[in-house]
């Protein structure tokens, strides 16, 4: 069975890119979800086996996306054009790749979470 993968990026464009390279790659994509509330729901709706978060979603920060996850026991990185400073403290020690980022970048981080 596919490991389930949420992603949460408000870049529309970007969101359907990461999906088709998850699903080609034979994940199965939950989302994409655009915002804190809609990811949430996501979460708390199914079995989630790992997520990738941009930091930044619209006018909000994807913070409680990633305690929520923590608290769960999901792994998950950050797919963000910020740096590393601008992550949450309490998860300053997740991985993350910076945007503009290479599909084998992607699913190698990804394949690391879920080995």
């Amino acid at each position: 069975m596919a490991s389930k993968v949420l992603v949460v990026d408000d870049e529309a464009l970007l969101a359907l890119d990461i999906e088709a390279i998850l699903e080609q790659a034979g994940y199965e994509v939950v989302g994409p979800a655009a915002n804190v509330a809609s990811a949430m729901k996501l979460i708390d709706g199914g079995s989630i086996d790992a997520a990738i978060l941009d930091l930044n979603l619209a006018q909000e920060r994807s913070d409680d996306i990633a305690d929520r996850l923590s608290e769960l026991s999901v792994p998950f990185f950050f797919l963000t054009g910020y740096s590393a400073e601008h992550l949450p403290p309490s998860h300053a020690h997740r991985e993350m790749i910076r945007k503009p980022f290479r599909e084998r970048q992607l699913l190698h981080k990804l394949g690391e979470l879920l080995s």
